[in-house]
């Protein structure tokens, strides 16, 4: 048994760093301090359109500070401004459903798409 989790170990390990991990950000919000990490997300594509899914506590903060910008990483030190729009469960209304898309501005879609899997 012992070499059948080692296989399925190598297996998994495969999928997650060369599928799934290419498909999943990390959202950053600017501080005082820099950009910090502050949410995650999964890209998806369907109908020509591109998405960002994640939780509504994330994309309710553009909604509550204006002035404020939510980022994805897409080289070592290069981060781009996620433009889209916005569409979130209200948590109290929908039984502590925690979710919100993104549907992604035209203009950020190549940018991401060289760096990340739809």
């Amino acid at each position: 048994m012992n070499g059948q989790n080692k296989e399925f170990d190598v297996i998994t390990n495969e999928l997650i760093s060369t599928k799934l991990l290419r498909h999943t950000i990390q959202i950053f919000k600017k501080t005082d301090k820099g950009l910090r990490p502050f949410g995650t997300g999964v890209l998806f594509q369907t109908h020509n359109k591109y998405f960002i899914l994640t939780c509504s506590h994330v994309a309710e903060h553009i909604e509550s500070s204006k002035d404020e910008s939510l980022y994805v990483r897409v080289g070592k030190k290069e981060y781009v401004n996620i433009i889209g729009e916005f569409k979130l469960t209200d948590i109290d209304k929908s039984g502590n459903i925690d979710l919100a898309y993104i549907v992604l501005g035209e203009e950020i879609v190549p940018i991401l798409k060289k760096h990340i899997y739809f």
